[in-house]
């Protein structure tokens, strides 16, 4: 990197990673992502309704819609819900507080 003149202005900061944009983007993010709500529900629609289900690992968590209607489908199992995003994280452990 090349020093800049005192009387230029400074390089410009790295783009946040994606991490932090969708840490920043958790409290808003349902509202704007139809195709993941389209997504997540047929997904659930997938899974046999009878199944006797102990464990669910659930990678890439996000804001927990999915893990609600996992929770929901699945009350007996035990649930691991996990994301790269800890902002993400913290929004879905919220919800499913709120959810009771």
């Amino acid at each position: 990197m090349k020093p800049y003149a005192s009387s230029s202005r400074p390089p410009e900061p790295p783009p946040p990673s994606p991490t932090g944009r969708f840490t920043a983007a958790a409290a808003t993010y349902d509202r704007c992502t139809p195709v993941q709500q389209a997504a997540a529900c047929r997904l659930a629609a997938g899974l046999p309704a009878t199944a006797k289900v102990r464990r669910i690992l659930e990678v890439g968590c996000g804001t927990g819609r999915l893990t609600r209607i996992l929770r929901e489908r699945f009350p007996e199992a035990q649930l691991e819900a996990l994301d790269i995003s800890g902002g993400m994280v913290a929004h879905s452990r919220r919800a499913l507080e709120d959810d009771g």
